[in-house]
């Protein structure tokens, strides 16, 4: 016996219930379960590019739930392993999306400093003369 997540409680009940004994809500037998639902998409390749191309961060996170996804799906808790596929998917767009913004926020920066360097220069040379 196997307990797995109800979906509308949350709850563990065993996987050979026909409703959660919680809330009532009918549950689908594990074999059904298995057969009518497929294993979702681990996203562990974008968590990898996102590691290597992106933010480092934010790729190790979704390279973590990815690796869960398969494991929880083995052990039968089908609903976590949804889960760790939307954390994964998740993670490896934040990654994605917040380089880029980092990297205009910091070239910002980089052209204020660089900008105030020559205002800087030219004080100095005022100074020296």
């Amino acid at each position: 016996m196997t307990l797995v997540r109800c979906r509308e409680c949350g709850r563990e009940v065993s996987d050979t219930a026909t409703e959660c004994p919680h809330c009532g809500a009918k549950l689908q037998s594990g074999s059904q379960r298995r057969d009518s639902e497929p294993m979702p998409e681990s996203y562990l390749i974008w968590g990898i590019v996102t590691t290597v191309c992106c933010c480092l961060p934010f790729g190790i996170v979704s390279i973590v739930y990815a690796s869960k996804v398969e494991d929880y799906w083995r052990q039968g808790l089908q609903d976590m392993a949804y889960e760790a596929a939307a954390k994964a998917k998740k993670f490896a767009i934040i990654g994605a999306v917040a380089a880029p913004l980092v990297g205009i926020i910091l070239f910002i920066v980089a052209s204020m400093i660089i900008g105030d360097m020559g205002i800087i220069q030219e004080i100095l040379e005022e100074i020296n003369d």
